[in-house]
């Protein structure tokens, strides 16, 4: 388990319970995206706002993130750390990803 707690924010791991938060952190962060071509979506919920089924799609892009981000910190050895970015009352505000490389 992985939980650190700075002045500012704190770094601890996902839960299925943080679902409805990412979800609207990657709406916001994909329809800024739309609208300000400096602006970059978070890869792993890129999606074209037009999209005919965008919400759908981005509810399933983010289940399998958060299941990824789970079924990650079971693995042995872990070369893969999905960490959620929370203010100190555990808002989440975004992610952390962490590759370990061999």
């Amino acid at each position: 388990m992985f939980l650190t707690i700075q002045k500012d924010f704190l770094i601890r791991e996902f839960s299925l319970s943080d679902f409805e938060s990412l979800f609207l952190i990657a709406d916001n962060i994909n329809k800024q995206a739309a609208i300000n071509k400096e602006f970059q979506p978070f890869y792993a919920f890129n999606i074209d706002v037009r999209e005919k089924n965008y919400s759908e799609i981005l509810k399933q892009k983010t289940k399998i993130f958060l299941e990824r981000a789970i079924f990650e910190k079971e693995q042995q050895p872990r070369s893969t750390h999905r960490l959620a970015l929370c203010l100190p009352n555990n808002k989440l505000i975004g992610n952390i990803t962490v590759d370990i490389l061999p």
